[in-house]
């Protein structure tokens, strides 16, 4: 059972946190100021990870969670770190790629280590065997990418983030409550930053930067790998909960290597998000818009699920043709 004490502490840390470092961001030079790719119109301190990082901290204290959730944790407070130094510096994308690769290793090392990907009618289960370490170096890295991608508009990561630990506690077996009370402590954490996020105040709007989006994305990661491998919930549900961030960077990886010569790392406005606002100028459209896809895509392939498991992964295909047609609508 969720502890009052507990929830109060978690609300109050989140906000004392957040006052303080929006004192401080200027000080640090953790200010992102508008320029012609960004939509905000005022300055937004880059402290959303800072706060992330430091309740990600505090749940390690407040929680009796088992050895490698608290790894798991400690792994993601060091790609915050990581993304501080790339909001304060800039670094070039090999550099970060480079840094990013240590808090992975490690925590594949510790077994975090996709080892399958789910039993399936007619086909059986699919075992990685001695590919297991390879592709969860990978698997990781592309969706690492891709919630730095998808974190474009005012409190569309921070919203699909809330909306999948929702899905994930959905899933989880009922007898894993301390995973079920640590995404929904995780979550009061993100309504206190969703409102700092979308304010237009400029002395109280703060953004993710690149420690929150990397945080968040390595978290997502090696979550989805901790409940695959403790079979609380099956991989190719797992892997429904985040379609929309990963269908967006396939796309916008496809549609760069096509393009731009390979260079797929250069920056564009072709992000779902930034399609969807320019159709309906709403901001809150696109809040709506993308976390009801996500949401759907997800419906779907859980009740294919429960009527003959290989549907699920027919579906999860299907749903990435439709989403690049969408894109190409909204191109136009």
């Amino acid at each position: 059972m969720l502890n009052f004490i507990l929830l109060s502490v978690v609300i109050f840390f989140t906000l004392i946190t957040i006052l303080i470092f929006i004192y401080f961001a200027k000080k640090l030079k953790l200010v992102d100021l508008p320029n012609n790719r960004k939509t905000h119109k005022i300055n937004a301190k880059l402290i959303g990870g800072i706060i992330l990082i430091l309740n990600f901290l505090l749940l390690v204290f407040l929680l009796d969670l088992d050895r490698k959730l608290n790894s798991l944790l400690g792994c993601s407070v060091l790609v915050g770190l990581i993304g501080i130094i790339d909001d304060k510096y800039d670094l070039k994308v090999t550099n970060k790629l480079i840094l990013l690769f240590f808090p992975i290793i490690l925590i594949v090392l510790d077994g975090y280590a996709l080892t399958n990907l789910g039993e399936y009618n007619l086909i059986g289960k699919i075992n990685l065997g001695s590919f297991a370490v390879i592709f969860t170096i990978i698997s990781s890295y592309l969706l690492i990418n891709a919630t730095n991608y998808i974190d474009g508009r005012d409190g569309v990561l921070i919203s699909i983030f809330f909306f999948i630990n929702l899905e994930l506690i959905f899933l989880i077996d009922n007898s894993e409550e301390i995973s079920k009370q640590l995404l929904i402590y995780i979550d009061l954490i993100l309504i206190v930053l969703f409102f700092f996020n979308i304010t237009n105040n400029k002395n109280l709007k703060i953004f993710l930067g690149d420690s929150g989006s990397l945080t968040i994305g390595f978290f997502l990661s090696f979550i989805l790998i901790y409940l695959a491998n403790n079979k609380l919930a099956h991989p190719i549900l797992l892997a429904s909960t985040v379609t929309v961030i990963v269908f967006d960077f396939l796309c916008i990886s496809i549609e760069r290597l096509l393009k731009n010569n390979g260079r797929i790392f250069k920056p564009d406005n072709n992000h779902i998000h930034y399609l969807i606002y320019n159709k309906t100028g709403s901001n809150l459209k696109v809040l709506l818009i993308i976390n009801s896809i996500n949401i759907l895509f997800f419906l779907i392939n859980y009740y294919l699920f429960t009527v003959y498991n290989l549907l699920a992964i027919i579906s999860f295909i299907i749903e990435f043709f439709l989403f690049l047609n969408l894109r190409k609508i909204l191109l136009k």
